[in-house]
Order: C-alpha cells, then sequence, then structure tokens
C-alpha cells in the first residue's frame, strides 16, 4: 500500500533553486529528509514537484508516493534481516515484470533503473525459503541471462530471456501458489 504526501509553498525564485538543490542532494544521498526544510523524504516511488508563476513568487507543489511500512519495529527487523516483507517485494516484481514486456511489446529496451531494481529484487526473492527453492537455481540462471542480454543491448536475446524468466516464474507459481 502507498500513501501520498503533498507541500505546498510560496517562494521566491532564489528560494525554489535552493530548494532544489536541497532535493538534489536528499536524492543523491538516499537522505530520509530533505535537508534545511525538515520535509521526510521516505520510501517514495514517485515524486512530483510542479511550479506555477504567482504574480509575486512561484508556487512550488511536491508530491511524494511512498510505501507504507507497518510499524518501526518490523521495519528495523527487516533492514536488519536485508529483506522486506515478502507479499510486498512479489507485488513489485510483477509490476516491473509487465512494465518490462510492455517496452519489449514496442519492441524497445525498459528503463536500466526498471531492470537493475527487478534484478534486485529477483536476488532478494531467492533467499526466502519455504517459497518455491526447487525453482531458485533455473531462476538465477535466467536471471544472469537476462541481465547479460540487456548489458549487451541485443534485443532478441533479451526477449528471449525475458520469455525464460517468465516460464520459470510461471511453473513456481504454478506449484506453489502466491
Amino acid at each position: 500500500m502507498s500513501t501520498k504526501k503533498r507541500y505546498e509553498f510560496d517562494m521566491s525564485k532564489e528560494e525554489v533553486t535552493d530548494f532544489l538543490r536541497a532535493l538534489a542532494t536528499a536524492i543523491d544521498q538516499d537522505a530520509s529528509e530533505i535537508s534545511g526544510y525538515n520535509l521526510p523524504l521516505p520510501n517514495y516511488h514517485k515524486l512530483k514537484v510542479s511550479l506555477k508563476q504567482g504574480e509575486d513568487n512561484l508556487r512550488l507543489k511536491l508530491k511524494l508516493k511512498h510505501y507504507e511500512t507497518a510499524d518501526d519495529e518490523e521495519d528495523e527487523y527487516f533492514e536488519i534481516k536485508g529483506r522486506e516483507e515478502y507479499k510486498k517485494l512479489k507485488k513489485r516484481m510483477k509490476t516491473y515484470f509487465e512494465e518490462i514486456g510492455d517496452s519489449l511489446k514496442e519492441k524497445q529496451f525498459p528503463s536500466r533503473e526498471i531492470v537493475s531494481v527487478f534484478l534486485k529484487d529477483s536476488e532478494t526473492m531467492v533467499a526466502y525459503e519455504d517459497n518455491g527453492e526447487e525453482f531458485y537455481a533455473e531462476y538465477r540462471e535466467a536471471c544472469t541471462a537476462f541481465g547479460q542480454a540487456f548489458e549487451a543491448e541485443d534485443l532478441d536475446r533479451f526477449r528471449k530471456a525475458y520469455e525464460r524468466l517468465g516460464a520459470v516464474k510461471d511453473q513456481c507459481h504454478a506449484k506453489h501458489k502466491d
């Protein structure tokens, strides 16, 4: 589940540029807040900034959409374990897998970020016990081929690797219901 937060500010041109610099720094440093503004920058998956010219100032709107977490104790547990809740992981993986498929339908590569996050999530997923371990070795091999095809910028090979990933996933899901 995700939560939306909205912030609005009336700022001068100079204040806007300072804010945008602070935002860029926070993103670059993976900070949990925007320094100097005491604005939280949680585990967001969508961030939107808009500016509108006013008579005297600029109207800056910041919209954040971020994943909700249960409670601090549970977050701390998953952070220690290096994992997150299995269902959340699987939901994100499904979304990214579909986005990759959509890109392939348009005969183009998906973004590097989507592929990178999907492969990282795949590494996390195969660390869970009792969730299809007998398919993990084959899935890892398929992920390796998938990543190599992407890096080689070979669209045909990438499509075949994607299809292989889908086949392994389908076999696993047929045996182990989500």
